[in-house]
Parts: C-alpha cells; sequence; structure tokens
C-alpha cells in the first residue's frame, strides 16, 4: 500500500467490524490522511455500533470526522462524542423526499417488506388481518411491495402463502408508492422514517425476534405514527384511527438537503 497516494478517504460508516479493519489499516498505513464516515441512513436508536465508543477512537478504529446526514442521528452524536468532529452532511439517499408531490386524493395503504424473513412474514400477516376486517377490499388502494434482496420467490421457500396475496403486489418503485400512500405498514424499516418525515400515517409492527426497535427517531413519534405488537392487531378500525390522526410534516426537521457546500465539506479535501 505505501505506493498508493492517498489524500482523504470516506467511507460509509455503521460501525461494523470491516470499517473498523478499514479505519486500523489507514490509521496504520496512512497516519497523516483523513478518515471522514459518511452516516447516511437513519440509526435505529439501539443500533450501538454505528456510534464510534472511546475505545475505538483511543485504538484507531473510528474516522477523524463523522458526516451525518440525519438532524436527529447528528443530535444524537453530539451528545455523547467529543472527540470527533460531527458535520452535517447531505443526505444523498433522501433527497428525492424533498420533490415529492402528491395528490390529494391518494388512498394507498402500502405495505412495505423489510430485509428479513421474520419482519417480511410479519407484514404479510398484517396485511391478510386487515383484510379479514375489511367488507370491501376496494376502499382502499393496497399495495405490497416486496424487498428487492428478499424477493417473493426467496421468501416462498420460508412464507409459502405468498401467492394469497399477488393481486396487491406492485413493482412500482418505493418513490412513486409513497406519493400515492396515505398511509405505510412495515417493521424495522427506513421507510417508516421517510413515511413518518412525509406526515403520512405510519403503523410499524414490531419484531418478535432479532430486533425490536422502533425506527422512527422520538422528534417524528407525532400523532400519526404507531407502533403495534403483533400482526393480528391491524385491523381495518385501527387504520381508520390512525388515518384520522393529525399530521405532520417533518422533512426539513430530519434530513439535510444536497447542497453544493455540504457536498464539497464530504468529498473535497
Amino acid at each position: 500500500m505505501g505506493g498508493v497516494k492517498i489524500e482523504g478517504v470516506v467511507s460509509w460508516h455503521e460501525g461494523q467490524p470491516i470499517q473498523k479493519a478499514l479505519y486500523l489499516g489507514l490509521n496504520r498505513n496512512y497516519p497523516h490522511v483523513k478518515i471522514r464516515g459518511y452516516q447516511g441512513f437513519s440509526v435505529p436508536m439501539d443500533y450501538l455500533c454505528a456510534k464510534p465508543t472511546e475505545s475505538e477512537i483511543r485504538n484507531n478504529l473510528a474516522p477523524d470526522e463523522l458526516h451525518i446526514a440525519t438532524k436527529q442521528g447528528a443530535k444524537a452524536a453530539y451528545d455523547k462524542l467529543i472527540d470527533i468532529d460531527i458535520i452535517p452532511a447531505p443526505a444523498f439517499r433522501y433527497g428525492h423526499l424533498f420533490s415529492l408531490r402528491w395528490s390529494e386524493e391518494r388512498n394507498g395503504i402500502v405495505f412495505f417488506l423489510p430485509i428479513t424473513v421474520s419482519g417480511s412474514v410479519a407484514v404479510i400477516k398484517g396485511l391478510a388481518s386487515l383484510l379479514r376486517t375489511m367488507t370491501d377490499h376496494h376502499e382502499f388502494q393496497i399495495f405490497l411491495k416486496y424487498h428487492p434482496v428478499l424477493p417473493k420467490n426467496k421468501l416462498r421457500k420460508y412464507f409459502p402463502d405468498v401467492d394469497d396475496y399477488k393481486a396487491f403486489e406492485t413493482l412500482l418503485p418505493a418513490s412513486e408508492l409513497l406519493q400515492q400512500a396515505t398511509a405505510v405498514v412495515s417493521t424495522v424499516s427506513s421507510v417508516c422514517v421517510e413515511s413518518a418525515a412525509l406526515g403520512l400515517s405510519t403503523i410499524v409492527i414490531s419484531s418478535n425476534v432479532g430486533r425490536p426497535s422502533n425506527p422512527i427517531p422520538d422528534n417524528l413519534r407525532h400523532g400519526c405514527t404507531l407502533e403495534i405488537s403483533s400482526p393480528d392487531q391491524l385491523n381495518r378500525d385501527l387504520l381508520v384511527e390512525v388515518l384520522s390522526l393529525e399530521k405532520k410534516l417533518d422533512l426539513e426537521d430530519t434530513y439535510n438537503r444536497v447542497t453544493p457546500d455540504g457536498t464539497s465539506k464530504l468529498f473535497v479535501f
């Protein structure tokens, strides 16, 4: 590596072991090179590895600067980290949300399946529970969106009943679905944060395995967001109640806009 000239490094930052190894290798071989960690996603409150510890900082297992795309994430980092510069960064992943437009007549209920099998099964069971309590399945326009990493053919191995809901499947991109949605149902998924920030009614089905965390940060848990502990709790009356609650658009308080200045602070050394 000694023959490679490096002026600066920008690394996606989650605090995973492979990233810590990268930081350690760079610090050992290029001690004078500045390392910037980019945290471009909404960090669940219990995702502890995303925040470098004092020990990691002391042992060169952390970046020199942490560029954070979400305002709640930056606040949490400011409260805990004192030896790393915390810098607001453009929310590249969420920049498109600022240009979304909605029709007042929209009535879409979008069931977003997450990357995990258990979470996807829970969401489909939530859809089944809702359908059992609806006398008119055309009252709402229902969409079932598979995660690109866990498509239908893979999920079928663990949950053969997926074909029972074929009528609701959609290939529309998430950004278009959000424009047609009045409510979103999912589990531990960043789409719940996007939905809440857009002021959509958002129902989170808690996971009964692994991390049970609600992905929506505290500042977005306003009236139209609801967490339920079981898919069987989802019914028409509950949905109508959530839809009737006050909604609040919080994009500006959630994500940093993509600007030339913010982009330069991240990529120009």
